[in-house]
């Protein structure tokens, strides 16, 4: 006859617990890694397209031969009026924004013979105000 210990009949609870929580906390970081990661991918592609709209600003700017504080829109046909950005707001693509978010704000200011040209944005993915700027001295 075999003689069998309780300890020998299956896993106790307290194993079983242990496991649980080695698995949860498994999961949990790998979670917290993925979101991480969107984050930052979120963050770096509003960057990449915040400077993408300076720099075709620039490429305006530098083309028209009569300095503009005004932004300019897709065709490079400056918009607005200098000091007044509502029509400077536009989506990556350049064109206006309307409700689509990350909604980027171009304003175009000079200093001297130097221009600047910010992009700001709410950001998504930190949910603060973020901008670019780029300077261009003819």
């Amino acid at each position: 006859m075999l003689i069998r210990r309780l300890s020998d009949k299956g896993d106790t609870l307290v194993e079983v617990l242990l496991a649980i929580a080695i698995v949860s906390f498994i999961l949990v970081a790998a979670y917290v890694t993925a979101n991480r990661n969107t984050l930052l991918n979120q963050d770096t592609q509003e960057r990449s397209q915040a400077l993408q709209l300076a720099t075709s600003q620039l490429e305006f700017l530098h083309n028209t031969s009569v300095g503009s504080n005004n932004c300019f829109d897709t065709m490079g046909t400056p918009v607005g009026t200098p000091g007044n950005n509502a029509s400077c707001i536009v989506k990556a693509d350049g064109t206006p924004a309307g409700t689509v978010q990350p909604a980027y704000t171009i304003a175009i200011t000079s200093s001297g013979a130097t221009y600047r040209v910010q992009v700001s944005w709410d950001s998504l993915a930190s949910n603060t105000r973020s901008s670019v700027s780029l300077y261009y001295q003819p």
